[in-house]
């Protein structure tokens, strides 16, 4: 459901008194409102529920021969289920300058997603096999889009030209939970994922790390000092030279699954992209450029691929800027190869030594052509007709400082090993009769 609105502002006596229609061919202003439900992520009927057997029976009689299966729910039945509603609100401004060369789109948009699809969190005591889904707590997003496109001409006439770009912002962060207490865990595509009110939906949530420790005199200052009596005592006894440093963020003097703090996500706070063409003489030439920015990419695979999973697997290069083989200067901690080795979990703990900025400008296309006169083309027969060569190139280059194969890797932002993306060479001839 969805409703619009636009007014086209030339026909306003303030633009004709005021000469603007001399520099604006088209003012319009628009705005609309909209809301689509979605109840895909139901599994199936959640009113009804199935009935499970459980995996032993109990065994009676005075032989022992009497054997009975007892049943148990597989979850609650949820009647009160309802759409998870997607409402968006937007307002734009479209102008047209310049005899039609010059265009510029603005537009502001508010979305709130609520009655968000989810598990209900229920007690074990209840005796079922899942918790219920049911509806809870709803997610804004908000931002801008901006849009320019200009034509041009140079050498009368005989160079045309169009340069475009587009850019656009969002926010956006869980407004409220409903009943869920805290930050909420996605075991589903990793339990690195979570959420919570404040927070983007699905963000990561990692162990905060100060280094590596390159003496056992620094494991032995680095010490919690209870506030209340004063008792100091090591903050990681177990530490071994080489181990990663972990902060004690809540300050409680123990390390461990409390201290792990929200660290952004995998959504881009802007993401853009621009390009242009030109004409002349027959030759055509154009470039498409996209890229993002503000998005956190966890490199899985190089958390993996960096102890060989204890298995003796294949390890990457990245391992020669471990402290194995860099003591004083090396970004990584010690390997841990040996199952049992990794025992303050350098390569097990989710932690921000191997959360990465996902930012990056792809040269998506390139493009160069020629049409051959028209002399040629009724040279072979082609009266009215355009012959047309031409040759282009996608994925031509990627600027990133990501230290993975590539940082469009989906899945929420865990990269667990992505196929690079494909760059292709492209030659073509266009034939118009």
């Amino acid at each position: 459901m969805s409703a619009g609105k636009l007014k086209r502002g030339l026909s306003e006596k303030f633009f004709r008194n005021a000469g603007l229609d001399k520099v604006f061919d088209l003012v319009k202003f628009r705005a609309g409102w909209g809301r689509i439900g979605n109840v895909d992520l139901y599994p199936n009927n959640v009113a009804t529920v199935e009935l499970l057997n459980y995996q032993y029976p109990i065994i009676f009689g005075q032989n022992l021969d009497q054997l009975l299966q007892g049943t148990y729910l597989n979850t609650i039945p949820n009647y009160s289920a309802r759409w998870e509603t997607t409402e968006q609100t937007s307002a734009g401004l479209d102008l047209t300058m310049f005899k039609n060369k010059l265009n510029i789109s603005v537009d502001y948009y508010h979305k709130v997603t609520k009655d968000l699809i989810d598990y209900i969190p229920t007690p074990e005591q209840i005796g079922v096999a899942d918790p219920p889904m049911g509806n809870m707590g709803n997610v804004l997003n908000k931002g801008w889009e901006f849009s320019v496109n200009y034509n041009g001409s140079a050498a009368q006439g005989k160079l045309t030209y169009n340069v475009w770009g587009n850019f656009s912002t969002n926010k956006g962060y869980v407004r409220e939970y409903g009943v869920r207490q805290g930050a909420v865990m996605h075991t589903s595509p990793n339990p690195i994922l979570y959420s919570d009110a404040g927070q983007p939906w699905y963000s990561f949530m990692v162990y905060r790390t100060a280094g590596i420790f390159r003496s056992q005199d620094e494991i032995n200052k680095y010490i919690y000092k209870n506030p209340e009596t004063g008792e100091a005592k090591l903050l990681m006894p177990d530490a071994k030279v080489g181990d990663l440093i972990f902060i004690d963020t809540n300050n409680d003097g123990v390390i461990n699954d409390d201290d792990k703090t929200f660290a952004g996500s995998y959504t881009p706070k802007n993401t853009f992209s621009f390009g242009g063409s030109l004409n002349w003489k027959g030759f055509d030439f154009s470039f498409f450029f996209q890229g993002v920015t503000g998005n956190k990419v966890y490199n899985g695979l190089k958390q993996m691929a960096m102890n060989g999973r204890n298995d003796y697997g294949n390890l990457i290069s990245d391992v020669y800027n471990s402290w194995d083989f860099n003591p004083q200067g090396s970004k990584y901690p010690r390997l841990g190869l040996v199952t049992g080795s990794d025992t303050n979990g350098n390569y097990s703990k989710f932690s921000d030594i191997f959360l990465e900025d996902g930012d990056y400008l792809r040269l998506k296309n390139i493009t160069l052509g020629y049409t051959l006169p028209k002399s040629v083309s009724r040279f072979v027969g082609m009266e009215n007709g355009s012959l047309r060569v031409y040759i282009s190139v996608d994925n031509v280059c990627t600027i990133t400082g990501y230290s993975g194969v590539d940082p469009e890797v989906g899945n929420y932002g865990i990269d667990r090993g992505v196929y690079p993306v494909s760059r292709f060479f492209n030659f073509g001839v266009n034939i118009n009769f």
